[in-house]
């Protein structure tokens, strides 16, 4: 599960590798008025990348994803015969 609250579904990609699943994408915030500044902002914006590493093989047929709400899903499965 991916926090990827403010990003569109068009600004982030995921890669699948033998070793690792890789998140990447660009955050960006609304502008607000002319001239107008952030004070504080909470959330990062800007180039992104998330790595994680796999313990097992994965069977890439049997990958799902659905985004939703800001949330990406991901669920792997294990390649038949994996540690």
């Amino acid at each position: 599960l991916v926090d990827l609250a403010g990003v569109d579904e068009d600004h982030f990609e995921v890669q699948l590798f033998e070793d690792a699943l890789v998140v990447q994408g660009r955050r960006q915030l609304p502008s607000g008025p002319a001239g107008a500044l952030y004070l504080v902002a909470r959330i990062r914006q800007g180039p992104f990348a998330l790595a994680v590493p796999l313990p097992a093989p994965v069977d890439p047929d049997r990958v799902e994803a659905r985004y939703e709400r800001g949330l990406l899903h991901i669920t792997l499965d294990k390649r038949a015969g994996g540690v």
